[in-house]
Order: structure tokens, then C-alpha cells, then sequence
């Protein structure tokens, strides 16, 4: 039995699918909060993500939710603040899309690699691909070692785009962290200077 906790009241919840009662009692907080602030809801840009346990996620319910005047259907993945989260909270979809801008980002950097200065180039790989990389990694800590493995391959990919390496040579950054509370490092401060 769920519980569901409000302004005004608690509620005990037998079913899942009750939860859409519980949101459309939030909405009248939120629209009396927002008029107090001053805000306007923009009800274009609302997503809905049900979120469970892999095993779990074909029990969520695919039922449109009624958010003031318009419907909305959950999704599978949102973006907030950058950070792709999806149904099984497992941060695939996050590594995934990061993996892919930082490598689009670093074929753009080899295109003009022997055009520039190796100076302008670690910049560009600093402030293009490990900016984006370390971006929200504090979300990253625990996951699975072949999440953590592609993300491993975008650093020793910029280290050869700056450093004309082979694959056998050292790579820019530590190994994967494992899972006691470390988070993946940044980069050898003496490997590449920012």
C-alpha cells in the first residue's frame, strides 16, 4: 500500500494506478503555488517518466495523464538539467547520448587537428569533450562497469586525437572507479593542461 502526502491530507493508495488520482490533486497545489510566485506552468514541455526496477517496467501504465487541459504520455527517458534519466534508472540512455555527442564533438576536432597548434587543440578537447563528459558525473557513481567502460573509450579517444597515440599508448585518465563512493577522476592535471 502506497502512501501519498499533500498540503491538506494523506492518502493510503491499495493500487499503482491510483497514483493518477494523487496527481491530479497535486496539480491544484502547484497552479496555487505557481500564482502565488508569479509563474505560468508551461504544459507543452511537461513529461511524465513511471519509474521501476528493469524487471518491473512492464507493469508501469502507458495510460495518457491529464495535466490541466492537455494529455500527456509518459516517455521512457527525460532530460533535466542535462542529465538523461530513463524508466529503470540504470543511466543508460545518459552514457549513451553522452558517448555519442563527445565522439561527434571530437571527429569535428580531428578534422582541423593539424591545422592548429597542439595548445588550441587541448583546449578544444577540454572545453568541448571533458566538459560534457564530467558534466553531471556525480549521477554516474555505482553504475555498471560497461557503462563506465564507453566512457573510458571517449577519454582515450581524445587523448589520441591530442596526442597523435596509437590505442597501446597510456590513457588520458585513471581506470573505471569502482564502487565504494569514488566517481570517476578527472584527467592527470600533468597529461593535459587546461
Amino acid at each position: 500500500m502506497a502512501t501519498f502526502q499533500s498540503s491538506r491530507r494523506t492518502w493510503a493508495l491499495p493500487k499503482a494506478k491510483q497514483w493518477l488520482i494523487c496527481i491530479a490533486f497535486l496539480q491544484g497545489d502547484v497552479a496555487r503555488w505557481m500564482r502565488s510566485n508569479r509563474l505560468q506552468l508551461n504544459t507543452a514541455k511537461i513529461e511524465v517518466l513511471w519509474s521501476t526496477s528493469g524487471r518491473r517496467l512492464h507493469l508501469l501504465p502507458v495510460l495518457p495523464i491529464r495535466v490541466y487541459t492537455d494529455q500527456v504520455m509518459p516517455v521512457s527517458v527525460v532530460r533535466n538539467l542535462g542529465i538523461y534519466i530513463d524508466a529503470s534508472v540504470s543511466m543508460r540512455s545518459h552514457v549513451s547520448k553522452t558517448v555519442a555527442a563527445c565522439f561527434c564533438d571530437t571527429a569535428s576536432n580531428l578534422s582541423i587537428r593539424r591545422s592548429v597548434p597542439r595548445s588550441v587543440l587541448q583546449s578544444l578537447v577540454s572545453s568541448l569533450v571533458l566538459q560534457r563528459l564530467y558534466y553531471g558525473n556525480a549521477t554516474l557513481s555505482c553504475i555498471p562497469s560497461h557503462l563506465t567502460k564507453r566512457m573510458q573509450s571517449v577519454l582515450n579517444s581524445a587523448a589520441r586525437l591530442v596526442f597523435s597515440a596509437t590505442p597501446d599508448t597510456a590513457a588520458l585518465a585513471e581506470g573505471p572507479a569502482d564502487c565504494s563512493g569514488v566517481q570517476m577522476s578527472a584527467p592527470d592535471s600533468s597529461a593535459v593542461p587546461c
